[in-house]
């Protein structure tokens, strides 16, 4: 792994997990000028995680999905829970999806059977279930992670039990729509 990308993870881990919390999220912490809100990450950082319910962890080692993932700006985001509700629940895929983006997470789905091992009913509404799965595979970093999305979500997310699944397939799911947010701009990997 790089030097730099070592860097990136460090940092997200200590701050900017908070930095890119989306607007939402209130706190006594947000309130402050961002110059205190830097110092206090710096000097102490586990009050500011334990601020969010975050309990103190050591960073685990990043795989590859997460640099990409803590790297995404809204739209990437967007687009990467768009694809898994189109591929494990097609039904609650979103309106206006490109045609290419759906028939590529038809053979997705065809290929990792997600009918198999994943209830689509956790799709409903569709950006929930991405989540979901996110939270199954790697749990040591949603607590981070979570701050990323509207309150509302993470709230809801909590009403739903820790999915067991098999992590190969999930990892893989993950893996293929990261691949895939990220040939924005390309021309599509689908024979039409």
């Amino acid at each position: 792994m790089e030097q730099a990308s070592i860097a990136d993870w460090l940092h997200w881990w200590q701050q900017g997990w908070w930095q890119q919390a989306e607007a939402g999220w209130t706190s006594d912490f947000f309130a402050l000028p961002l110059a205190q809100q830097q110092a206090l990450s710096w000097q102490q950082p586990q009050a500011v995680a334990a601020s969010f319910g975050i309990a103190p962890a050591l960073p685990p080692e990043p795989p590859a999905r997460m640099l990409a993932l803590i790297a995404f700006d809204d739209e990437r985001w967007q687009r990467l829970l768009a694809l898994l509700a189109a591929t494990c629940a097609p039904q609650a895929a979103p309106s206006g999806m490109a045609g290419s983006d759906l028939i590529w997470c038809r053979r997705l789905s065809k290929g990792l059977r997600c009918g198999s091992w994943l209830d689509a009913a956790c799709f409903h509404p569709w950006p929930i279930g991405g989540l979901l799965l996110l939270r199954a595979l790697h749990p040591e970093s949603w607590p981070r992670l979570r701050l990323r999305f509207p309150p509302e979500w993470a709230a809801q997310l909590e009403e739903y039990p820790t999915l067991t699944l098999p992590h190969a397939r999930l990892a893989a799911l993950y893996d293929a729509a990261i691949w895939q947010c990220q040939q924005s701009g390309a021309e599509p990997h689908v024979d039409h």
